[in-house]
């Protein structure tokens, strides 16, 4: 059975500011913004998502693995024994036992909790099932974020100081996969890959694309626009989120609103070299022109260029090995994000 309940999705690639507008819409008084629950992909593959049917306790392991990582963060362990009664309930409130139905309910049970009326879930990997939840959803609504490839980059390359900078809790272990993942060809083959993936529902009248520049410069405009977007009332207050989530600056909580500062970064004393510029720039002109990200001219080191991909296949390897276990279908994972 498909969900007739609104719902927003904040898709994009990684580090384009999917968490800060998640933040706003949080701020909402009729909104819950929920954690990153990592279901797409990573709890349920996108083959059994709407074509299987769970067995109780398939069903029962993966409400509880939802509710774990909604209440006590992404990065907790999982304790068969606490949420049993909630995952109890909350199976038997659903539709059916398909994982997609399973995750309706899930959302559907903590709203009246907290007495809220519609969840917004923000997940740059979300993008690549824009199609199930368009389908599955009809009343859900996704907002797409593009940001200067360049900037992604640079806040890729130094997401894994967050261990030091940040206030939320940051395994060492996920600081070292987060420093893994980084090199310059990969990080802009998948921004390229979210982009053009995204253009695939531009004309679908509940997909909206905004750029990150643009909320930074224009925060009021823009999310009185997207407030329009889904259909529900602007509130002055949605813009006094707290300044944290920047892998550059430390978080500072109790800091208050839209820090424009973190446009435009990367040309910036202690930003991206000329050769991360110039591998970005070739991967993804394409798309930066399409978007009005201008490209420019760098002087360029052949031999740092040479080490740079020589070193590829070597973090592509370790890459995949520490995030094997943060999805469930890696072939599909890397196609999706390797192939549009």
């Amino acid at each position: 059975m498909k969900s007739n309940n609104k719902i927003i999705f904040i898709v994009g690639n990684s580090r384009s500011g999917t968490t800060m507008l998640g933040s706003i819409f949080g701020k909402h008084s009729d909104v819950y913004r929920f954690e990153e629950l990592h279901f797409f992909d990573g709890l349920v593959s996108d083959i059994d998502l709407v074509n299987v049917e769970y067995s109780q306790e398939n069903g029962l392991h993966l409400l509880r693995r939802l509710l774990t990582r909604s209440r006590d963060g992404i990065f907790a362990s999982l304790d068969n024994s606490k949420y049993s009664r909630e995952s109890v309930e909350i199976l038997e409130s659903a539709s059916s036992s398909r994982p997609i139905d399973l995750y309706n309910a899930f959302l559907n049970f903590e709203l009246y909790r907290l007495g809220k009326s519609i969840p917004c879930k923000q997940s740059p990997r979300y993008i690549y099932s824009a199609s199930e939840i368009l389908s599955e959803f009809p009343n859900a609504y996704i907002i797409n974020l593009i940001r200067d490839p360049r900037d992604v980059l640079l806040s890729q390359k130094n997401r894994w100081r967050r261990l030091f900078i940040s206030s939320w809790y940051l395994p060492k272990i996920e600081s070292l996969r987060l420093w893994i993942n980084y090199h310059p060809y990969v990080m802009s083959k998948l921004w390229a890959a979210s982009v053009s993936h995204s253009l695939k529902y531009s004309n679908n009248p509940r997909f909206t694309t905004i750029k990150f520049e643009e909320l930074l410069s224009n925060p009021e405009a823009t999310i009185r626009r997207l407030c329009d977007f889904v259909c529900i009332s602007y509130q002055a207050d949605m813009l006094n989120v707290p300044k944290v989530g920047s892998s550059i600056n430390p978080d500072s909580p109790r800091s208050i609103g839209i820090d424009s500062s973190r446009s435009c970064r990367w040309g910036v004393d202690g930003g991206l070299t000329n050769t991360e510029i110039t591998i970005c720039q070739n991967v993804c002109s394409n798309l930066m022109c399409k978007f009005d990200y201008k490209c420019v001219p760098v002087e360029n080191d052949n031999y740092r260029l040479l080490l740079t991909m020589f070193m590829f296949p070597v973090k592509l390897i370790f890459a995949l090995f520490l995030n094997f276990s943060r999805t469930k279908n890696i072939i599909s994972y890397v196609n999706k994000r390797w192939n549009n």
